[in-house]
């Protein structure tokens, strides 16, 4: 771990404060509002052992829902090492003791059983252009890493050997973006998964992402909450 981290700002769920760059930031500040509401809707007055957040960047996510009581503990699987910095500087300043963290990018490797799996993973499997607009990514180079899933390599080890992982009626929610979801959606249906719901994830009109600014940002799909069932839904 860097002697000191890099931290632009902290996003406050509840009493947890969580910190994050903009490095690290793959869009869960926009998506975590939205998250709670669908829990509200769907799964009222309902708390959940174990979960995991895959692709957890900082955790905005995962700790998000544990803040609000959506889960009794959680798992937060994250590849990148200053991102993984983060959550540990997060747990630790919060006292948080009901959430681990676990860098890696192979759900493989983990050993316990997950009743709920939320993510946030990249939404498109090869790179065409930078985004314009004032949004998170400094460079191409951060666009390749928060936003690409070459060939859906991740995406496919998610769903081969996340099944050995889920516990009885478990639920997945991923952010994807609907210009990809019909080549991941066939990607889990290889592996065994298929799509039970699909929900707009952002509020408004069209449903968009956006820049800091607030303009749309079109060219990139709408963004949608996806339920992945094993079998037939």
């Amino acid at each position: 771990m860097k002697q000191f981290l890099d931290i632009n700002w902290t996003y406050k769920v509840n009493d947890t404060h969580i910190y994050w760059s903009k490095e690290t930031n793959g869009g869960g500040t926009q998506y975590i509002q939205a998250y709670f509401d669908y829990f509200k809707k769907y799964h009222p007055n309902k708390t959940f052992n174990h979960a995991l957040d895959w692709c957890s960047g900082v955790g905005f996510l995962g700790l998000g829902m544990l803040a609000c009581d959506v889960c009794n503990h959680i798992t937060l699987l994250e590849k990148f090492e200053p991102a993984c910095d983060l959550m540990h500087k997060t747990i630790k300043d919060n006292n948080i003791d009901n959430a681990t963290a676990v860098h890696n990018d192979n759900v493989a490797i983990l050993k316990d059983n997950y009743d709920l799996i939320i993510g946030n993973p990249p939404q498109f499997r090869q790179y065409h252009y930078l985004p314009t607009g004032d949004v998170q990514f400094n460079s191409k180079e951060d666009w390749i890493r928060l936003a690409i899933d070459k060939n859906w390599n991740a995406h496919r080890e998610f769903f081969t050997n996340i099944k050995n992982k889920m516990a009885p009626d478990c639920v997945i929610l991923l952010t994807e973006n609907s210009a990809s979801i019909n080549s991941i959606s066939q990607v889990a249906q290889e592996c065994g998964f298929a799509v039970k719901n699909k929900h707009f994830a952002m509020s408004g009109p069209d449903h968009y992402a956006r820049d800091r600014k607030g303009a749309a940002m079109k060219d990139w799909g709408e963004i949608l909450f996806v339920e992945f069932v094993l079998g037939t839904p």
